[in-house]
């Protein structure tokens, strides 16, 4: 068999879609006529696997560009295979467009009528750029938009009429939707394309009139007061009246709609009624956006009057830190130092209880440095409780330091020998930033280490904390925070108008914390924040309001691959929403395990560009050590098993707080030490109380995920084992790439039995653990601790806590052979059978089965006892689907783990030599002498040998005497 016929039959059987993409192009530059009708017939068959016909059809339209039976191919595909392969058809028929009279007809049934959202979403995105080369892709796109049932499909169909917006079929088509779309998204994006395209069309004013007066989403609100306001004077006319307006200012207002109907109202009646009505909303709104959207709206059109002063003072005594923050921050915008309004932002910066509010107020005041009261509120403000507070006093004072030789003094006194190395660190730098800074008269500043080298010096003038607020075992750590590499980067993209902000990662790593911190900072900011999770369903009702309007400031979602498929995909459209309005006072940040950020861009393609992914790694060993170090500090003692602590914790913060936590306990440290204290020892300990706590609840969870895969198999263990490896997500297409039975059976045990993830009764009892992610085909760890309980259990254990039976030796012999070699099969048995009556050996083969025998969980069961393998190598041999896909893959794995012992006997000339996983063991005989071409009595003398051979693998049996 030469080279192209063994890539032929390749191209024809192998299941690996990459293989089979590059083995058609390999032969389609050596011109084999044979290429396309071997794809096509691939990409038909329903025996194929998705991920095979989906590489037949792109490598087949790839390589024969406008050829008509690949069009037909394709159309073929596009109506009757799976949906991941008429996904691929519908991007490679749009992509190329080679017919539009016989193409378009399929594009528009596969549009209309295909029950996969993700396949009518791809055909709408594919042909938006041909709207204009055809009417019929009009038609296409105007049924989509109308008739959809899927908010993303809509909203790409009103996209693609962007550029079209002003002709008449278009506008009709896009009134409708503005109109009469029950979600907000898609009505803001259809208002924005008529208002682009709104010159020469007096029509506009009035359509925006009436969809102000039912709108409800602040967004779309916020979005036609926009529009109005900009209005020349000659269209204003036909505004709404005032009194209309005011109707949208009552109390059970959303925020943004009070705000933006403020707007309106100003520009519509500068009036004093217009005033005592804004002023009246002040003084009875307790909604932070309010106040300060409305707020700025008064003083800017009526004066920062004393009316205002007052209510904005009262506002600064609010219960509400948020609501205090924004008054502040209007106080000090509008009015000067020495006022009531002044004093109050004083007041703030020193005596409120809050230390974001004391922060934002500290920041507020600062550049009335000058001030003798408010350099001593900064200077006091420097010892503050606090490390948010401290940090804004010093970095007022050193904003400020080289216009006042007072506070420049005062900059360098700190740099020198205040007590908190991050004030220091701060007035250091800013003193070597100063204009003709002399670097040989700066103070000794100590400089942040790059790796942590070493424990700190233990102290003796710590301030006392308790252990439990030190090392956290949940919540989000205050002493032992470190800071991750994107740290200052997410801070960065919170504030970029409309970016959405995706963050994903395994379990233990820090994601909430990380998060947690961040929102601390815009807390000071004065944003509102608001944190829900998608786990359960109780925060469901909220999220559906904010996705209806009631949004602002900024919002999390953590756990969102838990939540409902459709909320997931009304997120994903609002996400896209906030980034095209470039929305200011809105922020949504997604939190979830790895891959959160390409399923989000696979399901909305143009979702890429609109949001920023951090994907957030396993923790560095350094940034671990440092977090013990702080902790350390805190607590004024010394662990002399750190670096044990770091190599437990294998990248997980999590874990580490938790060792942490129990080796200072079990050393009867429960608050910060009075005098300087070593843990000695303790990690073993540690280990044994974790591990006795946790496994009570972790052995159920082992014995309900095993449970999947029946009473004898051992797929879900081997997952569990692959699992303990990762950082807590196992990808399953990895596995299957490594290990093509357990792939096989991956797809039988999980993805066939769970098609939404685990379900039912399984999945309440796996929630809080393990999360099937069909969508990215992954095995995602819930839990940090599940994960750390994995890593410390062999596969024994495993098996024991799944309550399955005993591990059997591998003290069998299996042998693995063709039905039509059924004759060799016979002549080696007859070779061994004297060993195995004398029980020297146990040799294994499916003739040892019995009619109603379970036979596929038996040659299972004799694959994982088998210590030794004998192939009979053949032509049939290498051509069977069992071997191959079944028996071969397990031996090859028992071979690599186990040390199980494989002999290729060379029966018959065969492509033995060629295939790489057999290739590697030496074959019993030569392989250029098969069996085939000897004589009988070579032949015996060959299999005599070989049983010889097997003799010496095993332990003699005791002799009776």
């Amino acid at each position: 068999m030469n080279l192209q016929e063994v890539l032929l039959d390749q191209l024809r059987t192998d299941t690996d879609a990459g293989i089979v993409a590059a083995v058609a192009r390999m032969l389609h530059e050596r011109a084999v006529p044979a290429v396309r009708e071997v794809l096509a017939a691939r990409a038909r068959s329903q025996d194929e696997s998705p991920a095979v016909r989906r590489a037949a059809i792109t490598v087949a339209d790839e390589l024969f560009p406008a050829d008509a039976e690949v069009r037909t191919l394709l159309e073929y595909c596009l109506q009757y295979a799976p949906a991941e392969v008429r996904l691929a058809a519908a991007d490679r028929l749009t992509q190329t467009w080679h017919d539009p009279d016989a193409t378009l007809p399929v594009l528009a049934a596969a549009a209309r009528d295909d029950s996969d959202p993700l396949v009518r979403l791809a055909v709408v995105k594919g042909v938006g750029p041909r709207l204009g080369t055809d009417a019929r892709v009009h038609d296409l796109l105007d049924r989509a938009a109308a008739t959809d049932t899927v908010a993303a499909v809509r909203l790409a169909a009103v996209e693609a009429f962007r550029a079209h917006g002003g002709t008449g079929a278009v506008r009709r088509l896009l009134v409708a939707r503005a109109m009469h779309d029950r979600d907000a998204p898609i009505r803001a994006v259809a208002l924005r394309i008529l208002i682009e395209h709104a010159d020469g069309w007096p029509e506009l004013v009035p359509l925006l009139a009436d969809r102000l007066g039912v709108e409800s989403d602040p967004t779309v609100f916020a979005l036609i007061v926009d529009a109005m306001v900009g209005l020349p004077a000659e269209l204003r006319g036909d505004l709404p009246p005032a009194d209309a307006v005011r109707r949208h200012l009552t109390d059970d207002r959303p925020a943004g709609i009070r705000a933006a109907a403020a707007t309106l109202l100003v520009s519509l009646s500068a009036e004093r009624a217009t005033l005592d009505l804004l002023l009246d909303v002040l003084r009875k709104d307790s909604r932070a956006a309010v106040i300060s959207a409305v707020g700025a709206t008064v003083a800017r059109t009526f004066g920062a009057g004393s009316q205002l002063q007052v209510i904005l003072i009262g506002h600064a005594g609010h219960a509400n830190p948020a609501v205090r923050i924004a008054a502040g921050r209007l106080l000090d915008e509008w009015w000067a130092a020495g006022t009531d309004a002044h004093a109050a932002v004083v007041w703030l910066a020193r005596g409120d209880a809050v230390a974001a509010v004391r922060s934002a107020a500290t920041r507020l005041v600062a550049r009335h440095a000058g001030d003798p009261e408010v350099l001593r509120v900064l200077t006091d403000n420097v010892r503050d409780v606090h490390s948010e507070v401290r940090e804004a006093a010093i970095r007022a004072l050193c904003a400020v330091a080289a216009h006042d030789e007072a506070i420049l003094a005062v900059v360098a006194d700190l740099a020198a020998g205040a007590p908190d190395l991050l004030v220091r660190r701060i007035a250091g730098q800013a003193l070597t930033w100063l204009p003709g800074a002399d670097p040989d008269r700066l103070p000794d500043i100590e400089p942040e280490p790059d790796v942590v080298r070493g424990p700190p010096p233990l102290r003796v003038d710590t301030p006392e904390y308790q252990l439990g607020t030190v090392f956290r075992q949940n919540g989000v750590p205050t002493y032992t925070f470190v800071e991750p590499p994107d740290y200052a980067l997410l801070q960065m993209a919170l504030r970029q108008p409309g970016l959405g902000i995706v963050i994903e990662g395994p379990t233990g790593i820090g994601k909430t914390t990380l998060v947690a911190r961040c929102l601390d900072e815009a807390r000071r900011e004065g944003h509102q924040v608001e944190q829900l999770s998608g786990r359960g369903d109780d925060d469901h009702p909220r999220l559906r309001e904010i996705l209806a309007g009631d949004h602002t400031g900024i919002v999390t979602v953590d756990d969102f691959h838990r939540l409902p498929r459709d909320l997931r995909d009304r997120l994903t459209d609002y996400l896209k929403h906030l980034a095209d309005r470039a929305a200011e006072d809105r922020r949504l940040i997604i939190i979830g395990i790895p891959e959160t950020g390409r399923n989000l861009v696979r399901f909305s393609y143009d979702l890429a560009t609109r949001i920023r992914i951090f994907r957030i790694p396993k923790v560095s060993d350094e940034l671990v050590l440092r977090m013990i170090r702080q902790g350390e500090q805190a607590l004024n003692v010394s662990f002399a098993q750190a670096d044990a602590i770091v190599r437990e914790a294998a990248g997980s913060l999590n874990i580490a707080q938790m060792l942490c936590l129990h080796m200072a306990f079990l050393s009867k440290v429960d608050r910060t030490a009075e005098q300087p204290t070593v843990i000695a020892e303790g990690i073993e300990r540690a280990l044994v109380y974790v591990d006795n706590t946790l496994s009570s609840t972790h052995k159920e969870v082992v014995r309900t995920f095993c449970s999947l895969d029946g009473a004898k198999r051992r797929v879900c263990i081997d997952l569990l084992l692959h699992l303990a490896k990762t950082d807590g997500a196992l990808s399953l297409d990895a596995v299957e790439r490594t290990d093509r039975l357990l792939g096989r059976d991956i797809k039988s045990c999980l993805l066939d039995a769970f098609p939404d993830g685990f379900d039912g009764d399984v999945g309440q009892r796996l929630q809080q653990h393990l999360f099937l992610d069909v969508q990215a085909r992954q095995l995602v760890v819930e839990d940090p601790l599940f994960l750390f309980y994995l890593r410390q259990r062999r596969r024994e254990e495993l098996i024991e806590a799944s309550g399955k039976r005993e591990v059997m030796s591998r003290s069998q012999i299996f042998v693995s052979y063709s039905h039509a070699d059924a004759e060799w099969l016979r002549r080696l048995r007859l070779q061994l059978t004297p060993l195995e009556t004398r029980q020297f050996v146990d040799v294994w083969a499916d003739t040892n089965l019995n009619p109603g025998d379970l036979w596929r969980d038996e040659i299972e069961a004799a694959l994982e006892r088998a210590g030794a393998a004998i192939l009979l190598i053949t032509k049939h041999f290498l051509a069977s689907t069992f071997i191959t896909e079944v028996e071969l893959p397990k031996l090859l794995a028992a071979a690599r783990a186990d040390g199980c012992r494989i002999w290729p006997v060379i029966v018959g000339p065969s492509v033995f030599a060629q295939i790489p996983e057999l290739a590697q063991f030496q074959a019993f005989n030569d392989a250029s002498q098969p069996l085939t071409g000897l004589t009988e009595h070579q032949q015996d003398e060959v299999l005599s040998r070989l049983a010889v051979e097997t003799l010496k693998l095993f332990p003699a049996p005791p002799i009776a005497i």
